[in-house]
């Protein structure tokens, strides 16, 4: 099934406009369409879903870049939740996500354990276990909110550590927790 010119219009105009929101260089405008292109939905074909798809698009292309926006400024460009964007965007990367979308996805909790040992909180003392279960349920917590949705999972780690330490009276230099992670 070919898609509608009106279509793909629509979706150039959509990519432009969040180009100009996001101040993404106009150098990237022909390969972001390349990339839509190559991307095509065949069951969305106009309106807000076209919109989210094509925002979540935007997304990949741009961690895949490293042009420095969040799902949160995309989503806020299209006037759309986080959520709702952040829903396509996971359902986006399974169908055309490649091994380093996968590793950029990777769960903060994956990323507690390391930074807890690299911390000095990877002793089997009993505060030492005590911290790391806080730390555990601080994670769950952030990724359930969705909070973590698009963003480093070793990053998100290594704030739940540095504030679950503090919560419990630690001091955690900064230099620290920069070279930890």
């Amino acid at each position: 099934a070919s898609v509608e010119p009106r279509t793909i219009r629509e979706a150039y105009g959509s990519i432009e406009q969040l180009a100009v929101y996001l101040q993404i260089p106009r150098v990237h405008l022909g390969p972001l369409r390349g990339f839509f292109l190559s991307h095509i939905p065949q069951r969305v074909r106009s309106g807000d879903r076209l919109k989210q798809y094509i925002s979540a698009l935007v997304y990949i292309y741009g961690v895949r870049n490293k042009l420095g926006f969040t799902l949160a400024e995309v989503a806020e460009a299209v006037q759309c939740s986080v959520y709702t964007l952040g829903r396509v965007y996971r359902n986006l990367l399974n169908q055309i996500g490649t091994e380093e979308d996968v590793l950029a996805k990777v769960s903060p909790m994956a990323h507690a354990e390391k930074v807890c040992a690299r911390l000095g909180v990877g002793s089997t003392s009993s505060a030492h276990q005590q911290l790391r279960r806080r730390v555990v349920l601080l994670l769950d917590i952030i990724e359930r909110s969705g909070v973590a949705l698009g963003r480093r999972g070793d990053i998100i780690a290594g704030a739940a550590v540095c504030v679950v330490m503090k919560a419990h009276g630690y001091a955690l230099p900064r230099s620290k927790l920069e070279r930890a992670l």
